[in-house]
């Protein structure tokens, strides 16, 4: 029987992510003090949890002041948390669950994924052709989406390793279908660092698709979509 993934954990972890009552640029915008904050969260029923996630180190500090000024209510009524973080973390496990237990179910997502090609040249000519990356393939946006924006995280290792194992059956087709079709992105030039980009965002979909499969089903489209489903075919995801 195939390994699910993610763990169980991990999907645990996902679900109990909170609800935002709001978002600190609520606050800032209008110019609100700690004591403001303070007295908007107190009118509310029950706890309050604000997203920092967007938060400059001096909205941050403005937080923690309301917290002193709620004093021993603080804790209980006010949460602070940081949603983009935390994602991070999970969507790292995710990420470590895919390369770790399903390479045959990313491998049949990327042919199926080339079953139309478009998909991959959609991917790359919308996320890939328009940015400005000057440090190329390894400060790409999918970094993040895989939770390892740090160049120093092993997992990335492993993430090429599993590349590596594809690129060899999978090249020709992508050379035929595909390369000739991707508008000009002059900081990723070699035919390798292409190929490795189309499977890093294809990688980048089975992740999120995983992710928003638990978070928020309203986003788990287009080429998530078709990850999460391969991966359910082959019984590799958990049942949501």
């Amino acid at each position: 029987m195939p390994i699910t993934i993610p763990r169980q954990e991990v999907v645990d972890d996902i679900k109990v992510m909170p609800k935002f009552n709001a978002d600190i640029s609520q606050f800032t915008k209008e110019g609100l003090s700690a004591q403001e904050i303070a007295d908007w969260a107190m009118g509310q029923e029950g706890q309050v949890t604000l997203n920092l996630s967007q938060a400059s180190p001096q909205e941050r500090a403005i937080l923690e002041q309301t917290k002193v000024l709620l004093g021993e209510q603080g804790a209980d009524k006010l949460v602070l948390f940081d949603e983009a973080r935390a994602v991070d973390a999970v969507t790292e496990r995710i990420t470590d669950d895919v390369v770790s237990k399903a390479v045959e179910g990313f491998r049949e997502f990327i042919k199926r994924a080339l079953g139309d090609s478009g998909n991959f040249i959609t991917e790359w000519n919308t996320y890939v052709a328009t940015r400005k990356d000057e440090g190329g393939f390894k400060t790409l946006h999918y970094w993040n989406n895989l939770g390892l924006a740090d160049q120093k995280n092993p997992l990335r290792g492993k993430v090429m390793g599993m590349f590596e194992s594809l690129r060899s059956e999978l090249t020709a087709e992508i050379e035929e279908k595909v390369l000739p079709h991707l508008d000009v992105n002059q900081n990723i030039t070699k035919v390798r660092d292409q190929i490795d980009t189309l499977l890093l965002g294809m990688l980048s979909n089975m992740v999120r698709g995983i992710f928003y499969n638990y978070a928020n089903a309203k986003k788990v489209y287009g080429m998530r979509k078709l990850a999460v489903k391969v991966l359910s075919e082959s019984r590799q995801l958990r049942a949501a």
